[in-house]
């Protein structure tokens, strides 16, 4: 079965919340799979760069997703591009 965002959004509804969304700057997320149909969370998001008043900057956060929709730890990368994101899905 592939994991939908849908399906993520149901299992963690806590995560996807409003306040979460404003807390972490979140402002869309996406499921991809990579070329071995491993499922990632993808999140555009501003998290934490205005943190010293700096201006804040969108980027792209990926988590690994389990084949039961559970959310795994953040990776240390960070995508300037959507297109940056799928390249590197495809490694």
């Amino acid at each position: 079965m592939t994991l939908r965002l849908a399906d993520i959004k149901a299992k963690h509804s806590n995560y996807f919340s409003k306040e979460n969304q404003i807390l972490f700057g979140d402002i869309k997320y996406w499921v991809l799979h990579d070329k071995d149909h491993n499922p990632y969370l993808v999140r555009y998001t501003t998290a934490w760069t205005d943190m010293f008043d700096d201006i804040k900057k969108p980027h792209y956060k990926v988590n690994p997703l389990t084949p039961s929709g559970d959310i795994g730890q953040l990776f240390e990368e960070e995508f300037l591009t959507f297109r940056d994101v799928r390249t590197w899905l495809r490694k």
